[in-house]
């Protein structure tokens, strides 16, 4: 009885020790990371690009440009075509 007390120990002791040592300084900056990013109440978004329109027997090539914004649950974009 006494030799599973004393190897109940031995593994209790091992596995808490191998628990304090799977958090190295990336993994606490990793998350403390996630923790800021989880408190942010709005982001912007700046988005360039381009789409290759063909119809009829014509093509036209209209560049965009947009910027989008969320804050909390909502989630809205500001777009802009350029038509060359």
């Amino acid at each position: 009885m006494k030799i599973k007390k004393t190897l109940a120990l031995i593994i209790t002791a091992a596995l808490t020790v191998g628990t304090m040592a799977g958090c190295s300084q990336a993994t606490l900056n990793y998350s403390k990371e996630l923790s800021n990013t989880a408190k942010w109440e709005a982001t912007t978004s700046n988005i360039e690009g381009k789409v290759n329109v063909e119809a009829k027997g014509e093509k036209e090539e209209v560049t965009f440009t947009a910027t989008g914004y969320t804050t909390k649950d909502q989630a809205y974009i500001d777009m802009k075509f350029n038509n060359t």
